[in-house]
């Protein structure tokens, strides 16, 4: 006889209690029980019928809510590691850390990556979702997939419901995961950074941090290759946001005070902060700089004290710091892409945030960058920098072995040997036998030689010049403006 079947009202979808009826209608899931069944379908209805009586807080689950309650109202996780301090809400699972961490039993290994597992179902997903390729849980609204259901729900509820239902106790910052509201209290209000490099100064809050920088940084492994160019990538996170940005052209992410798009959420957090916020709490320790993000303050680490430069350009041999800045600087010196105009004097910059201190600084004459030495102002706290380093402290740390000449800044030097000793003029006019060392220079000549321009306009009379040096001198001499 056929099973009887019920409509659930709540879900949408068929239930019964025969066996077959427990595989899921809308993903590859199959439940044990009807119970986890009927929970399950909750998760694709978004169905949060459970409710902490304290903070409001929804979930499909009632053993969501009792372990919410432990944790952010109650003793949260109550069994403590006595040899790391790691805590823990079941008392099985401390057993299970202290077995794999500290005794480092882990009997399970993978024949294809040499893997080890502690746990035999930690085992048989890695195979499912590594070497397999199974992520069963999809989203309904984009292309997100996992072989998790918590990944799939915390997506769902952080991207999608824009949810951040963890809120830090001592500055009131809400975040979308558990496990960002520890980092942010680990790094922000304790400072602590427990997890060192022992091949450079990086530290990380979290264990996996450390990790995945050896891997990526150190040992050089970027397992994760784009099958459309060929980029390889440390993390598969990275490979999914390469696609999805630079081949698919998506920008999902908007600020909803300027309304400027972006392809990834981090560089709308550090807008945000940056920009809008003026918010900058990772601060580094060796000098003033201070950054929007903690994997800014790395990559600037990185960069300026430990003199990692590890993405090589294969035209010229200069290295950098970030891909990103490698990607840069392939685009302006050696392929001459200028994708972002300006639209008050034409000029073409390689980067949008360039063309943004351009207009910034040439055309609206914001100074924001005071000397405390002397009178001058500058656009950029860089210049700034390079204005006090040589002008007021005369520090010119950067010799020529070449010639006696040496230099504040290496940008100074890298140009002098470009060209006083190698003559090298590879910005050419096309108008005239003209060549140039600097891109800038170029473009001063064709506005003032054959586009006879005078971008310079003097705010106290209708005088214009092309130069900022003889606007200057003008207004010294006719208007007596120092």
């Amino acid at each position: 006889m056929k099973a009887e079947t019920e409509k659930d009202p709540r879900i949408g979808a068929n239930t019964s209690s025969e066996g077959d009826d427990l595989n899921c209608l809308f993903c590859p899931y199959r439940s044990g029980t009807k119970a986890e069944h009927r929970y399950h379908l909750k998760m694709h209805a978004a169905i949060r019928d459970n409710m902490c009586s304290i903070c409001g807080y929804k979930a499909s689950l009632r053993s969501v809510i009792t372990r919410h309650m432990a944790e952010v109202h109650g003793d949260g996780r109550p069994h403590s590691c006595p040899e790391c301090g790691a805590n823990f809400f079941h008392r099985g699972n401390l057993t299970i850390h202290v077995k794999n961490v500290h005794e480092g039993e882990k009997n399970h290994r993978c024949d294809i990556c040499d893997s080890t597992f502690g746990r035999s179902g930690d085992f048989k997903r890695h195979m499912e979702l590594v070497h397999e390729g199974k992520l069963e849980y999809k989203c309904d609204y984009c292309k997100f997939a996992s072989g998790y259901a918590h990944q799939l729900n915390e997506h769902v509820r952080t991207v999608h419901e824009k949810r951040r239902d963890y809120q830090c106790d001592l500055c009131g910052k809400s975040f979308g995961t558990r496990a960002n509201l520890k980092q942010h209290r680990l790094m922000v209000h304790e400072g602590r950074r427990d997890y060192p490099c022992a091949q450079c100064s990086s530290s990380f809050s979290l264990k996996q941090g450390l990790i995945g920088h050896i891997k990526v940084v150190h040992n050089k492994i970027k397992d994760h290759q784009c099958t459309l160019c060929q980029k390889s990538f440390g993390y598969l996170h990275y490979l999914k946001l390469h696609v999805r940005v630079m081949h698919e052209k998506r920008r999902d992410y908007r600020c909803e005070v300027c309304q400027k798009e972006f392809g990834y959420s981090h560089s709308l957090r550090k807008h945000m902060r940056s920009v809008h916020e003026d918010n900058r709490d990772y601060k580094c320790g060796q000098c003033d700089y201070a950054a929007a993000e903690g994997r800014s303050l790395e990559i600037h680490k990185r960069a300026v004290h430990d003199k990692v430069k590890e993405y090589v350009c294969a035209a010229c041999d200069e290295a950098f710091a970030t891909q990103s800045a490698l990607t840069v600087h392939t685009k302006y010196v050696h392929e001459r892409k200028r994708e972002d105009n300006c639209d008050q004097c034409g000029k073409a910059f390689a980067r949008a945030d360039a063309l943004r201190r351009h207009i910034k600084g040439v055309h609206e004459q914001v100074r924001d960058h005071k000397c405390g030495q002397c009178d001058l102002a500058f656009s950029q706290k860089s210049y700034l920098v390079g204005h006090v380093t040589s002008v007021h402290e005369k520090i010119k740390s950067h010799q020529c072995v070449l010639c006696d000449r040496a230099f504040a800044q290496t940008s100074s030097l890298n140009y002098h040997i470009k060209a006083v000793h190698e003559k090298i003029r590879d910005h050419q006019c096309v108008q005239c036998d003209a060549a140039f060392t600097q891109s800038g220079s170029l473009n001063r000549h064709v506005a003032h030689v054959h586009e006879n321009r005078s971008d310079h306009h003097c705010d106290m009379c209708s005088s214009s010049y092309r130069k900022v040096t003889e606007l200057k001198k003008h207004r010294r001499k006719v208007h007596e403006i120092q």
